[in-house]
């Protein structure tokens, strides 16, 4: 992940881009995620592992017995990929 971010991938993990025959829309949602606002590639990267990472902490919050099994699914999956970032070093 970019520097600053809260978390890091585990594993390389490519983005795939699903065809729902609508090009047009699916081009629009790619560009913007990837260049709106002015980011770069970085930051929407970034962008998308803080994601991701919140999502984590919100399963995590919400595990127990009667969590609903596609959630359960989710959690394996972020878990299995992602990480807390190790703290940068403060200057004194």
């Amino acid at each position: 992940a970019p520097p600053g971010s809260d978390w890091t991938l585990k594993i390389d993990m490519p983005v795939i881009v699903v065809d729902t025959l609508d090009a047009y829309w699916v081009f629009e949602k790619v560009l913007n995620k990837l260049h709106g606002f002015s980011r770069t590639i970085e930051e929407a990267k970034g962008d998308l592992i803080d994601t991701l990472g919140g999502h984590l902490k919100l399963l995590n919050s919400l595990d127990s017995r009667n969590m609903a099994s596609i959630l359960k699914l989710e959690l394996e999956f972020l878990s299995a990929i992602l990480q807390p970032a190790e703290p940068r070093g403060q200057d004194i």
